[in-house]
């Protein structure tokens, strides 16, 4: 039987949510069904492209092209590249070459994948992985044209959109005129939270001391995350208990200012911050209280991983409740202050964990009900 060929189109392979999922997807599909590429534009040297890599998953990195592997990792090159019309042409080429069933389409590119496309007959799907009014609906020329493209991709081109939960599948609906999107949690695999590695070893690992109240965050320095309302909390919650401590995982621009900030407050001493790393779930286990004050999500799989691990979590209410599939989570409202988030976070209870549909964050499942969407899809092809 013929596999099914399926290109993951993805900017990069940073760690962050969309990154994860297409990881994700590429470990558990069944290879002996499916043939799956991921394509993204450079090599970062990221932890995900490493293990991608060991797992024989097959990368193609266009600026592979230019024959400037070590050039590229500059960000004026890699500006150049961009800016240039330089990776829509390689990305046609790749396409053209390659000749997939399907092509699996992430984040905002719907420009550059509506002039890929052109001249092929593959069936497109694209997943959106950001809250669809904050994603498109601001004044950017990037939002604007992007839209437009995936307004022209969905209406020539009968791209299938694909939502992370019932609230972004019903906006997307109603967005692009359809009826027809397509729902598919950003799930876990389950296996990778099985830690039997205790807490306080853990800790040990990165010089925490286990008497320690630790409070976490994992995402990248950017304004969505509100990196500047977990400090503001947390100098706070300092003031309420002398053994708290702040472990932050991620890279991003704002990083610099907010280790700044940290330093101004007096609060280095006890705050860690670690770059981007393979093992989530076991610095989650070492951790006392999640926190997820971002301004807006698309999902927050960060969310889901945190349950998955028994952590309580406090969450603010711009994440999406379909996220929430335990009595591990607080809800906070938008307009809650730092006070009110250190109160909430030193208040916290001991819980034992209860589930409610949490079968359904189960990646391996997913991935299940994904391979049948490209087999059916590459055999609709087919029949037209």
């Amino acid at each position: 039987m013929k596999k099914t060929k399926v290109l993951h189109y993805i900017d990069s392979l940073d760690p962050g949510g969309a990154e994860t999922i297409v990881m994700n997807y590429a470990l558990l599909i069944d290879r002996q069904q499916i043939d799956m590429t991921i394509v993204c534009h450079d090599r970062k040297g990221t932890p995900y492209e490493a293990i991608l890599s060991s797992a024989g998953v097959r990368v193609i990195y266009m600026s592979d092209y230019l024959h400037l592997k070590k050039l590229c990792k500059h960000y004026i090159v890699r500006r150049y590249f961009h800016k240039s019309g330089l990776d829509k042409y390689i990305l046609r080429h790749i396409f053209h070459k390659e000749k997939p069933d399907i092509i699996h389409t992430h984040l905002r590119c719907n420009e550059i994948i509506k002039f890929a496309v052109d001249g092929t007959d593959c069936k497109i799907l694209h997943t959106v992985h950001s809250q669809p009014s904050a994603y498109w609906n601001n004044k950017t020329a990037i939002a604007q044209n992007d839209f437009k493209a995936c307004t022209y991709l969905v209406e020539k081109k009968h791209m299938q959109l694909i939502a992370l939960h019932d609230g972004m599948r019903q906006e997307l609906n109603e967005l692009f005129h359809v009826n027809d999107t397509l729902v598919f949690n950003n799930g876990v695999n389950f296996d990778k939270f099985k830690i039997s590695e205790t807490k306080e070893s853990i800790r040990n690992s990165l010089g925490i001391p286990n008497s320690k109240f630790v409070v976490g965050h994992v995402g990248r320095f950017v304004p969505v995350k509100n990196h500047d309302l977990i400090i503001e909390s947390f100098k706070k919650l300092s003031e309420l208990r002398d053994n708290a401590h702040l472990l932050l995982v991620g890279q991003g621009p704002l990083r610099p200012a907010i280790e700044k900030k940290i330093e101004e407050y007096g609060l280095k001493e006890n705050v860690t911050i670690l770059d981007p790393r393979n093992d989530i779930p076991r610095i989650l286990k070492a951790m006392d209280v999640f926190l997820l004050p971002s301004l807006w999500e698309g999902l927050g799989i960060v969310l889901v991983e945190s349950q998955t691990m028994g952590i309580y979590s406090i969450a603010s209410s711009n994440v999406p409740a379909d996220t929430v599939f335990s009595n591990l989570v607080l809800r906070m409202p938008p307009d809650a202050d730092a006070a009110a988030w250190a109160k909430a976070i030193h208040s916290a209870p001991q819980l034992t964990p209860e589930y409610h549909g949490i079968e359904n964050w189960n990646m391996k499942k997913i991935v299940k009900d994904l391979e049948a969407l490209y087999q059916n899809s590459a055999l609709e092809r087919i029949a037209k």
